[in-house]
């Protein structure tokens, strides 16, 4: 769960949220939405990301790993850095077919 302040008044739904107002974003939730993923939201699931009718709904709005902005993970990068080693090894040790 993270909390941000809005900086402007927004109508969101149809709803009002007045400006300086704390919103609270509850990042399992959005993850495991099955409006979003499907109905294995809950589940392990890489194929997901070859279907278009779920990557279609996928936006920088609704998958939030490391969350964006100037208060973002500190771990970004490393994670980044580390998938890059992580990929380049397999690349180089193994072949794929």
């Amino acid at each position: 769960m993270i909390s941000r302040a809005n900086v402007e008044d927004k109508i969101i739904g149809g709803y009002l949220i007045p400006k300086n107002t704390t919103i609270m974003i509850a990042l399992s939730a959005l993850h495991k939405s099955t409006e979003i993923w499907g109905p294995t939201a809950n589940e392990f699931d890489p194929k997901r990301w070859l279907n278009p009718l779920y990557t279609k709904n996928v936006t920088n709005y609704n998958f939030l790993p490391f969350i964006t902005g100037t208060r973002s993970c500190i771990g970004n990068k490393l994670a980044l850095a580390e998938f890059k080693i992580l990929l380049s090894t397999l690349i180089r040790n193994f072949v794929f077919q």
